[in-house]
């Protein structure tokens, strides 16, 4: 709040990882790659906060009651999980998962003024997914194959969890007709913004 700190999240080392490429690699091997790096404006220095989690993307930053530096929430967007970095008190450095087996693709992260955290869940959890991570054998075979043969997830989504993180208040499943691969949700007053990833449906929902 203050504006010294940025953090960062790096899902995963590919020359190529911010156009999306690579990404099914990643979600095949749940390869632990991610990381999330922090920057001091003051220093100009920049050092690594989080390692060895599957794909780091949406962040969020949270205070604890004396509006100080607490932890971050951290979305590991193929491992269908919300976890938490500690930053500072009896815990610091500690990493946890406070959310697992999500109905989709976490991604981004958002907070709304009455302080619940949004996520988008830019793909569908599907079974086939859940399939080959329960049969690691498949993966040597399925890392051969060209990312486009493989069967899109078509339905995408939203979720809602209170202000701590404990508990989740709304799920929201989208079918692919209207909106495709929304990728974080903005709430700005009543309303909720909706940003779509698919080349296809560009725009603002």
């Amino acid at each position: 709040r203050d504006g010294r700190y940025v953090f960062m999240t790096e899902p995963f080392s590919n020359p190529r990882a911010s156009s999306g490429l690579g990404a099914v690699p990643e979600a095949i091997t749940l390869a632990r790659n991610g990381r999330v790096w922090r920057y001091d404006t003051r220093t100009d220095r920049i050092g690594l906060v989080v390692e060895n989690i599957v794909f780091a993307d949406g962040i969020l930053v949270e205070y604890d009651a004396q509006d100080r530096l607490q932890s971050l929430l951290i979305t590991e967007t193929v491992n269908f999980r919300l976890g938490r970095a500690q930053l500072a008190g009896d815990h610091a450095g500690e990493y946890s998962v406070l959310w697992d087996n999500l109905p989709g693709l976490p991604d981004g992260l958002d907070r709304d003024l009455q302080g619940r955290i949004w996520t988008a869940l830019i793909k569908e959890r599907t079974p086939l997914m859940v399939w080959v991570h329960a049969h690691p054998w498949i993966k040597p075979l399925l890392l051969r194959i060209p990312p486009h043969w493989f069967p899109a997830p078509r339905g995408t989504g939203i979720m809602a969890f209170s202000p701590d993180a404990s508990q989740i208040l709304l799920y929201s499943h989208h079918n692919n007709t209207r909106i495709q691969d929304i990728s974080v949700v903005a709430p700005v007053g009543d309303k909720l913004f909706l940003p779509s990833f698919a080349p296809r449906n560009s725009g603002l929902h």
